[in-house]
């Protein structure tokens, strides 16, 4: 009967040793993906701000050429076309 139970014992810690080989292994290539996943949010990330930036700048230069237009129509007394009254 004892010896039974030492085989009942024995194959339950086989089967827990199972486990365990399948945890690690699940748990690297968890960790695996998770880094995979990491690299690419920080590359995204990397890329946002570089379109964040250009979208900026171009942003920048169109108020630029607004300014520089509505400069020029004052110099000139001419009135914005969206205006109500006539150069007249």
């Amino acid at each position: 009967m004892e010896l039974e139970y030492l085989g009942i014992l024995e194959s339950r810690i086989q089967e827990i040793i199972g486990l365990l080989h399948t945890t690690k292994e699940e748990n690297r290539i968890l960790e695996e993906r998770l880094s995979e996943q990491t690299e690419a949010f920080q590359a995204l990330q990397a890329e946002r701000e570089e379109v964040r930036q250009r979208v900026e700048r171009i942003l920048g230069n169109l108020s630029h050429i607004n300014n520089e237009k509505e400069n020029v129509m004052a110099e000139q007394r001419v009135e914005p076309e969206d205006g109500h009254e006539t150069p007249y």
